[in-house]
């Protein structure tokens, strides 16, 4: 079964000139780095936890969240050499969890 998200046309091919008034303001974070072995280590204001599957993930991030009442960000960091799946299994468990924006970074090494 396959999902999908409807995007509007475009009704022109010329570039908008209606300026961005409306800037997101910076939200709250937590960060979850993913090696290239599938492990994932969420990182927090001032804790971490290392999440060895998915569903550990999940969890990890539900309590992050906690009671907040404002919406808050979710920074990937995966490794080069992981599996795409590690990186779809964390953008699952992010969206599940109530994170309202999402940003994904490549690294090479993680620190």
């Amino acid at each position: 079964m396959r999902k999908s998200i409807q995007f509007p046309r475009q009704q022109s091919a010329a570039p908008s000139h209606t300026p961005i008034s409306d800037v997101p303001p910076d939200l709250p974070s937590i960060a979850v780095e993913i090696d290239e072995h599938g492990s994932f280590l969420v990182l927090g204001p001032d804790w971490q936890r290392e999440a060895p599957g998915k569903q550990s993930l999940l969890e990890s991030l539900k309590d992050a969240i906690g009671g907040q009442s404002e919406p808050m960000r979710l920074v990937v960091q995966v490794h080069g050499a992981a599996k795409l799946q590690y990186l779809v299994d964390c953008l699952d468990a992010g969206s599940i969890a109530g994170f309202a924006e999402t940003r994904v970074s490549v690294a090479d090494t993680l620190d």
